[in-house]
């Protein structure tokens, strides 16, 4: 749950890889997987568990994760998608015309 403890991890086994063994080659690729696997972690995995649970688009789940993180620092990372969630049934609500009567009757 430490926001950037990964990025240190693999940044300081990096470091100590290229500094005690003179292992440059070995140090960018250890960086540079780290960078990759935790690049697509937090843009597409994570909001893709979080955005499939509520229902909501990959864009409007990042706006939520991305907008709330820098709002509320680390609850946001939970409150953004919440709100984002929301904001999306209003809005999803006031463009469909008849979806909000379907939706409380339970037919769709």
């Amino acid at each position: 749950m430490l926001p950037f403890g990964a990025w240190l991890a693999f940044t300081a086994a990096a470091l100590i890889l290229a500094i005690q063994h003179d292992a440059w080659f070995g140090a960018a690729g250890v960086f540079g997987w780290g960078a990759t696997v935790m690049l697509a972690g937090d843009n597409f995995v994570q909001p893709a568990l979080i955005g499939g649970a509520a229902r909501l688009p990959l864009v409007w789940t990042l706006i939520g994760i991305l907008g709330g993180l820098e709002t509320f620092g680390l609850v946001g990372l939970f409150a953004g998608p919440v709100v984002m969630a929301a904001l999306y049934s209003i809005w999803r609500d006031w463009t469909t015309p008849g979806a909000a009567v379907v939706d409380r009757v339970g037919l769709c």
